[in-house]
């Protein structure tokens, strides 16, 4: 098969697993404290367990098989932007939804890092709320001028959305 064709059937693929992740996702319920808390779903569990996977693999390339043609510098600088580029793009994925957690109940908003700090807000310190498409996250936007991105493929982030008021969208 051509190319192009490969392309199409790979976009076609990514799109279909794009759209079953967003109608499949479950409702997050309440823990023991009440708390209910975003979660990646497979979607995002896919990717990062695919982009850690490429990482390894253009990693291994650039450090232990190289190449032997006559491009070989040229290639491996190819090698090299593959490599930072899926590690980025693994590492912020990674941070974004496993090293901060966002958890709510009543009308509190909890915010916890992994190196231990907690915010916590009412939802009427929310001043904004805006989607970005291209990046796929939400950024809520908080009156003391801090803010929070979350991934808009996290599991219960329609349930978040829709207890925020309604004028803040």
């Amino acid at each position: 098969m051509s190319a192009l064709v490969n392309g199409l059937i790979g976009s076609v693929l990514a799109i279909t697993l794009s759209v079953v992740a967003q109608k499949t996702g479950k409702p997050v319920k309440a823990n023991a404290e009440g708390w209910k808390i975003l979660h990646p779903g497979w979607f995002i569990n896919g990717t990062l367990v695919g982009s850690t996977g490429m990482t390894a693999f253009f990693g291994y390339i650039w450090f232990f098989v190289g190449s032997s043609r006559s491009d070989a510098e040229t290639q491996m600088l190819y090698v090299l932007g593959l490599l930072v580029a899926f590690g980025f793009a693994t590492f912020y994925l990674a941070w974004l939804c496993h090293v901060q957690i966002v958890m709510w109940k009543g009308n509190q908003l909890r915010i916890e890092r992994l190196l231990g700090s907690i915010n916590t807000v009412s939802f009427g310190d929310v001043s904004s709320v805006r989607k970005n498409e291209f990046l796929g996250l939400y950024r809520l936007n908080f009156k003391d001028g801090k803010s929070v991105r979350i991934s808009k493929d996290m599991q219960g982030i329609d349930q978040l959305l829709a207890k925020l008021p309604r004028h803040q969208f």
